[in-house]
């Protein structure tokens, strides 16, 4: 598979296509929105990754990339005309990619612009479900520099070669469910996922 982003050595989301799944478990679709900043890495693999899966399982992708600058600098001028574009081209979910620039924009801009257009969120990170998304299926930060500390002491104290300890993804991830955005949505999640889900059930962001 292609190369993911990492983490000093950790590959800080699930595979993309665990991703996916957790989606389409919750709410079958065909097509998918993203925005994402064309100058970061970070989403431009991830995207990248996301063609080749959609090829593959069928489903047609929305992209919106944030407006940069002469310099390269993303704006955050139309930010919430993305959603609505993407939303008014029939894509039935907003995935958010791993990136540092939608990680700022996500809580006060992009994810109660998806939430007025009646759009479910889906997290690739902690950081932007903390923001409101309405799932995610993510590593816990504590738990990504928890193993990133297990890797540096193997190469610290352990004395292994910083090229003979493997980049590789934590094994267990968090689905979460964000109760108060499925109730707002009209969008509840079946309900054997009560079994395996981590509900979050903080009251409701103020409409």
């Amino acid at each position: 598979g292609s190369a993911r982003p990492n983490i000093s050595g950790v590959v800080h989301i699930a595979p993309l296509s665990a991703q996916i799944k957790a989606i389409s478990d919750y709410r079958p679709f065909k097509s998918i929105g993203v925005i994402y900043t064309p100058t970061e890495e970070n989403s431009v693999v991830v995207l990248n990754e996301l063609r080749g899966l959609a090829k593959e399982k069928g489903f047609e992708i929305v992209e919106r990339p944030f407006k940069v600058d002469a310099n390269k600098k993303a704006l955050t001028d139309g930010a919430a005309d993305l959603v609505r574009e993407i939303r008014d081209a029939k894509a039935q979910w907003l995935y958010l990619p791993p990136d540092s620039f939608l990680g700022l924009m996500a809580q006060d801009t992009i994810i109660p612009a998806a939430m007025n257009l009646g759009l479910p969120t889906f997290a690739s990170t902690e950081q932007l479900m903390q923001a409101g998304a309405l799932i995610g299926l993510i590593s816990r930060y504590h738990s990504v520099g928890q193993y990133t500390g297990l890797k540096a002491e193997e190469i610290l104290v352990g004395k292994k070669a910083p090229n003979a300890v493997p980049v590789e993804p934590l094994k267990k991830f968090s689905y979460q469910i964000r109760i108060s955005a499925a109730e707002r949505l009209k969008l509840m999640p079946p309900l054997p996922m009560f079994n395996y889900a981590e509900i979050l059930n903080e009251a409701p962001i103020s409409q």
